[in-house]
């Protein structure tokens, strides 16, 4: 077993466009969470794709949605279709839930 303490290898600059690359993702899945678009931006995309892995049914999801909006929205792999079809899950229980608000009686 290695007992020797981690220590990170990247440079500066790595550490920077790691950090951007983060921030950005953070910050588009902010804004697609808000705005609720039919298909998220690449960066919510990259986001959500780890967990879209474990989710059922979501690559499934993604590829009719890559049908419908085709490659230039979803690229064709595997990792950003699963992630469309997180989102179309996603999106379609806020706005559940949004609608069950609104017909909620005062």
């Amino acid at each position: 077993m290695d007992t020797e303490p981690y220590e990170n290898s990247f440079t500066k600059a790595e550490l920077r466009r790691e950090l951007r690359r983060m921030w950005n993702q953070n910050h588009a899945l902010n804004n697609d969470l808000i705005d609720l678009p039919d298909v998220p931006s690449i960066d919510t995309m990259m986001a959500l794709r780890h967990a879209a892995m474990n989710v059922r049914k979501t690559w499934e999801l993604g590829k009719d949605m890559q049908r419908e909006h085709g490659l230039d929205l979803i690229p064709p792999n595997s990792e950003c279709e699963c992630a469309a079809g997180l989102w179309a899950l996603i999106k379609s229980g806020i706005e559940s839930k949004k609608l069950n608000q609104n017909n909620e009686p005062d």
